[in-house]
């Protein structure tokens, strides 16, 4: 497959100013001025987009047309540790090189940043290690602002909110144990982080959207290097070099063992709010009925050695279609689609470029 890519355009002094003194490649004018409202109106989109970035603060965006399953790069940026969308796709919030939290306007028919309407005032933690960004995609539509999780280091996890012109701390999670990965449940009120660390494990905590306090922190002794929360958080999905499988959260009990769904493949884990759950062993269904199950569907063909993987959780075209995305160690970052209805069909849509060579994913992300 062809991939057109953008050409690198000149940027004016301003721009520049507003990306922590890094680049951009691929930069749409057309992201648009600041909303008058917040949270703003859900904008026309036309593609999904999804983002990939390394360790070493490079970012590129993706826009895939969901009538003809074509891909192509969109923007591309320099000294941005990672990014993520808002619920309706109209901002992107993200952490650059100067550990600063930003949101831009996000152009949502071509892809591109377009205005700056808020930066934190000081920098973020000290350091970065495995840095990542994710948005609470209800809190907008709950209580008229966004929570966006930023992580500097370990130990090193807050939670901003976002107003629609600054930014304020609203918790620190104090998260135990070296840090892999960290999520939102799919209703916003509880965090899950994964700790490949055989004493703290996986730690969850429960979130107030109207106050922004954290409470309730237990830890489930369950070594991860990703984590997912299932459909209503009553299950939590865990994935290291040697198991992948789930194990039930109550919100009370501090010791859990899990369900092995394999050994081995890989490390990455998602599951979306419907239930499909992807990693680097294949793509099934989960059911939260009674003790939980997972029904395998199919196997995702030629997956590199993942790191983070991601499932799409919509289609503007045709609604039995989802996507999967992941992002690899040192390798290729891949793309699939899959049918979830029967007969559950999958197709590997190729790999993206540029090659990965020896970059390392630290996030990936779907603008729905």
């Amino acid at each position: 497959m062809t991939l057109w890519m953008p050409k690198k355009k000149p940027l004016y002094a301003p721009m520049l100013s507003t990306f922590g003194g890094g680049s951009v490649r691929g930069f749409q004018a057309g992201g648009g001025a600041a909303p008058t409202q917040w949270p703003p109106t859900a904008p026309s989109s036309t593609g999904l987009f999804f983002s990939w970035s390394s360790s070493s603060a490079e970012t590129d965006v993706y826009k895939i047309d969901e009538s003809n399953d074509t891909h192509s790069r969109v923007l591309s940026v320099t000294n941005m540790y990672g990014m993520d969308w808002s619920a309706d796709g109209g901002y992107v919030f993200t952490l650059e090189n100067d550990r600063r939290l930003r949101c831009y306007v996000w152009n949502a028919t071509s892809g591109g940043l377009g205005a700056q309407i808020g930066l934190t005032s000081a920098v973020i933690g000290s350091g970065i290690f495995i840095p990542t960004v994710t948005v609470n995609k209800t809190s907008a539509a709950n209580v008229g602002k966004d929570y966006i999780i930023v992580t500097a280091s370990n130990n090193q996890d807050y939670v901003y909110s976002f107003n629609g012109s600054s930014f304020s701390l609203a918790a620190n999670l104090n998260f135990n144990g070296s840090f892999r990965d960290i999520n939102w449940s799919h209703d916003g009120t509880k965090i899950g982080k994964a700790a490949y660390d055989t004493t703290y494990g996986t730690e969850v905590i429960d979130f107030n959207q109207s106050t922004g306090a954290v409470s309730n922190k237990i830890t489930m002794n369950q070594r991860s290097q990703d984590f997912a929360f299932s459909q209503t958080a009553a299950f939590k999905f865990y994935r290291d070099n040697n198991d992948f499988g789930y194990a039930p959260y109550s919100g009370t009990s501090s010791a859990t063992d899990g369900t092995q769904i394999s050994s081995g493949y890989g490390t990455g884990v998602d599951c979306s709010s419907e239930g499909i759950v992807v990693s680097s062993y294949g793509w099934g269904e989960f059911s939260e009925a009674g003790s939980g199950s997972y029904t395998h569907r199919s196997s995702l063909p030629n997956m590199p050695s993942s790191d983070e993987i991601v499932v799409s959780a919509s289609n503007n075209v045709n609604s039995n279609i989802r996507y999967v995305f992941s992002g690899s160690y040192q390798s290729t970052n891949r793309l699939w689609k899959i049918q979830k209805t029967s007969p559950y069909t999958t197709t590997d849509l190729g790999a993206l470029n540029p090659a990965i060579g020896s970059r390392n994913t630290a996030s990936i992300r779907m603008s729905r």
